[in-house]
Protein backbone atom coordinates (compact mmCIF):
# COMPACT_ATOMS: atom_id res chain seq x y z
CA UNK A 1 0.00 0.00 0.00
CA UNK A 2 0.77 3.22 -1.05
CA UNK A 3 0.96 6.96 0.27
CA UNK A 4 0.93 9.18 -2.90
CA UNK A 5 3.59 11.99 -1.98
CA UNK A 6 2.17 14.82 -4.26
CA UNK A 7 4.83 15.13 -7.34
CA UNK A 8 3.54 11.60 -8.01
CA UNK A 9 -0.37 12.55 -7.74
CA UNK A 10 0.44 15.28 -9.80
CA UNK A 11 2.19 13.33 -12.47
CA UNK A 12 -0.51 10.36 -12.13
CA UNK A 13 -3.30 12.62 -13.17
CA UNK A 14 -1.44 13.63 -16.91
CA UNK A 15 -1.97 9.83 -17.68
CA UNK A 16 -5.29 10.47 -19.47
CA UNK A 17 -3.48 13.33 -21.48
CA UNK A 18 -0.61 10.80 -22.14
CA UNK A 19 2.08 13.34 -21.49
CA UNK A 20 2.81 11.57 -18.08
CA UNK A 21 6.32 10.58 -17.99
CA UNK A 22 6.32 7.12 -19.10
CA UNK A 23 8.10 5.06 -16.08
CA UNK A 24 4.96 6.70 -13.52
CA UNK A 25 2.63 5.49 -16.23
CA UNK A 26 3.56 1.47 -16.32
CA UNK A 27 4.14 2.07 -12.28
CA UNK A 28 0.23 3.52 -12.20
CA UNK A 29 -0.81 0.50 -14.12
CA UNK A 30 0.51 -2.07 -11.56
CA UNK A 31 -1.59 -0.48 -8.82
CA UNK A 32 -5.16 -1.17 -7.21
CA UNK A 33 -5.87 2.75 -6.58
CA UNK A 34 -8.21 1.59 -3.56
CA UNK A 35 -4.19 0.85 -2.06
CA UNK A 36 -2.95 4.22 -2.49
CA UNK A 37 -3.66 6.86 -0.23
CA UNK A 38 -3.43 11.18 0.41
CA UNK A 39 -3.35 12.78 3.61
CA UNK A 40 -4.08 16.46 4.65
CA UNK A 41 -0.69 17.47 3.94
CA UNK A 42 -0.91 17.31 0.44
CA UNK A 43 -3.96 18.06 0.07
CA UNK A 44 -2.96 21.31 1.56
CA UNK A 45 0.28 21.50 -1.22
CA UNK A 46 -2.28 21.09 -4.11
CA UNK A 47 -5.01 23.66 -2.98
CA UNK A 48 -1.40 25.89 -2.43
CA UNK A 49 -0.47 25.65 -5.77
CA UNK A 50 -4.61 25.97 -6.81
CA UNK A 51 -4.31 29.32 -5.01
CA UNK A 52 -0.90 30.43 -6.64
CA UNK A 53 -2.69 30.09 -9.97
CA UNK A 54 -5.56 32.27 -9.14
CA UNK A 55 -2.74 34.62 -7.34
CA UNK A 56 -1.03 34.74 -10.79
CA UNK A 57 -4.33 35.26 -12.47
CA UNK A 58 -4.28 31.99 -14.35
CA UNK A 59 -7.67 31.72 -13.69
CA UNK A 60 -8.05 28.88 -16.44
CA UNK A 61 -5.26 26.68 -14.87
CA UNK A 62 -6.18 27.00 -11.26
CA UNK A 63 -9.86 25.93 -12.17
CA UNK A 64 -8.66 22.56 -14.13
CA UNK A 65 -6.34 22.05 -10.62
CA UNK A 66 -9.84 22.98 -8.58
CA UNK A 67 -11.85 20.07 -10.31
CA UNK A 68 -8.90 17.96 -10.01
CA UNK A 69 -8.74 17.86 -6.54
CA UNK A 70 -12.80 18.10 -6.13
CA UNK A 71 -12.02 14.34 -8.17
CA UNK A 72 -9.63 13.61 -5.60
CA UNK A 73 -11.84 14.60 -2.96
CA UNK A 74 -14.59 11.76 -4.09
CA UNK A 75 -11.87 8.99 -5.56
CA UNK A 76 -10.09 9.10 -2.07
CA UNK A 77 -12.80 9.13 0.02
CA UNK A 78 -12.01 7.18 3.17
CA UNK A 79 -8.44 7.61 1.93
CA UNK A 80 -7.30 10.40 2.97
CA UNK A 81 -4.97 10.36 6.42
CA UNK A 82 -5.30 13.07 8.61
CA UNK A 83 -2.15 14.31 11.06
CA UNK A 84 -3.29 12.60 14.66
CA UNK A 85 -1.74 12.33 17.94
CA UNK A 86 0.87 9.04 16.60
CA UNK A 87 1.96 10.99 13.42
CA UNK A 88 2.55 14.25 15.61
CA UNK A 89 5.06 12.24 18.20
CA UNK A 90 6.54 10.86 14.62
CA UNK A 91 6.73 13.94 13.50
CA UNK A 92 8.73 14.90 16.43
CA UNK A 93 11.26 12.35 16.96
CA UNK A 94 12.05 12.43 13.09
CA UNK A 95 12.75 16.38 13.48
CA UNK A 96 14.98 15.83 16.78
CA UNK A 97 17.35 17.11 16.97
CA UNK A 98 17.76 17.87 13.71
CA UNK A 99 14.72 19.80 12.10
CA UNK A 100 13.39 18.87 8.57
CA UNK A 101 10.68 20.22 5.97
CA UNK A 102 7.81 20.01 7.51
CA UNK A 103 5.67 19.20 5.08
CA UNK A 104 8.12 16.03 3.86
CA UNK A 105 8.51 15.28 7.84
CA UNK A 106 4.72 14.94 8.12
CA UNK A 107 3.90 12.95 5.04
CA UNK A 108 7.21 10.67 6.31
CA UNK A 109 5.54 10.43 9.72
CA UNK A 110 1.99 9.91 8.32
CA UNK A 111 3.57 6.52 5.92
CA UNK A 112 5.62 5.33 9.00
CA UNK A 113 2.35 5.30 11.03
CA UNK A 114 -0.05 4.02 8.55
CA UNK A 115 2.98 1.25 7.33
CA UNK A 116 2.94 2.65 4.20
CA UNK A 117 5.23 3.09 1.32
CA UNK A 118 5.90 6.39 -0.23
CA UNK A 119 5.73 7.18 -3.58
CA UNK A 120 7.85 9.83 -4.07
CA UNK A 121 10.27 11.58 -6.81
CA UNK A 122 12.12 13.46 -4.68
CA UNK A 123 13.97 10.58 -2.26
CA UNK A 124 16.71 13.31 -0.99
CA UNK A 125 13.94 15.19 0.74
CA UNK A 126 13.66 12.07 2.91
CA UNK A 127 17.14 11.57 3.68
CA UNK A 128 17.79 9.81 7.19
CA UNK A 129 14.28 8.94 7.75
CA UNK A 130 12.98 5.61 8.58
CA UNK A 131 10.44 5.62 5.62
CA UNK A 132 9.84 3.00 2.86
CA UNK A 133 10.34 4.60 -0.35
CA UNK A 134 9.76 4.32 -4.33
CA UNK A 135 10.30 6.35 -7.07
CA UNK A 136 7.55 5.42 -9.79
CA UNK A 137 9.84 8.22 -12.06
CA UNK A 138 12.56 5.59 -12.17
CA UNK A 139 9.99 2.18 -12.14
CA UNK A 140 11.09 0.33 -15.55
Amino acid sequence: MFLLDTNVISEMRKIKTGRANANVTRWAEHLNIQETYLNSVIIGEIYRGILLKRHNKDYEQAQILQEWLDDLLVVYQGRILDIDVQIAKIFAELNTPNFKSANDAYIASTAIAYDLTLATRNIKDFDGMPVKIINPFEFT
